[in-house]
């Protein structure tokens, strides 16, 4: 089985040594948001009237397929400091593949140990697939909730390293009850496809860019 992982690479000048670091799928919000931050202290360099060319690479976010023993299958520029932000993968082809089950009109699935899974339309056919799979460890999963949780993780990220916006300012932009925000910043509530979409009327004139964008799901918001 193939697994997948971003990674960063970024140079100080040119003919410097590379700097590369790893993130996993689950980690993306991060790899994104250092990979911004790289751009943006190389887009200051450039207008500062340093001789620095702007179509060097000075970073670049990269996904890997790996095998199990380490050997690259695919390699993928995903952003560099050539192409604009609204350019990015949005999401891992791992998260992409849930999204498009979901459109499909999946609403569950079975994993087992090795992350292969399993989609069904509804509880029952996903619960009668591991009853007759016995042999098999399995987790079930509910795809809305999951997605969620994914898109959940990802906006927790955002909040926890931007110290400078205010939670009580974006609650009051956003229409939240005071202290919403704060909780689910602090991993304290879980996000609701409501609180979502209120969400989303704000925080991308703050920059934020979403990991899994539960509005393109069909599924209502409560």
């Amino acid at each position: 089985m193939n697994y997948f992982q971003f990674n960063l690479l970024s140079f100080s000048e040119p003919g410097a040594e590379p700097k590369l670091e790893e993130f996993t799928p689950e980690e993306f919000a991060r790899a994104r948001d250092l990979f911004q931050r790289l751009r943006h202290q190389h887009f200051l360099k450039t207008r500062s009237g340093d001789a620095l060319n702007g179509y060097y690479p000075y970073s670049q976010l990269r996904l890997v397929e790996l095998t199990e023993d380490n050997i690259v299958v695919e390699e993928r520029l995903v952003a560099s400091d050539q192409l604009e932000m609204n350019e990015f993968a949005v999401a891992d082809p791992l998260t992409e593949r849930l999204v498009e089950a979901r459109l499909e009109g999946m609403e569950w699935f079975v994993q087992d140990e090795d992350g292969d899974r399993s989609f069904f339309e509804s509880e029952d056919e996903a619960i009668a697939h591991a009853v007759s799979n016995p042999e098999v460890r399995l987790q079930l999963y509910n795809l809305d909730r999951y997605l969620d949780l994914v898109e959940e993780r990802n906006l927790r990220f955002f909040l926890q390293n931007r110290p400078a916006i205010s939670t009580n300012m974006l609650e009051s932009l956003c229409k939240m009850g005071r202290g919403t925000l704060s909780k689910i910043k602090n991993a304290q509530r879980q996000m609701n496809r409501k609180q979502y979409k209120r969400a989303m009327n704000v925080l991308p004139f703050y920059g934020y860019q979403p990991h899994v964008d539960l509005r393109d799901l069909t599924k209502k918001a409560p």
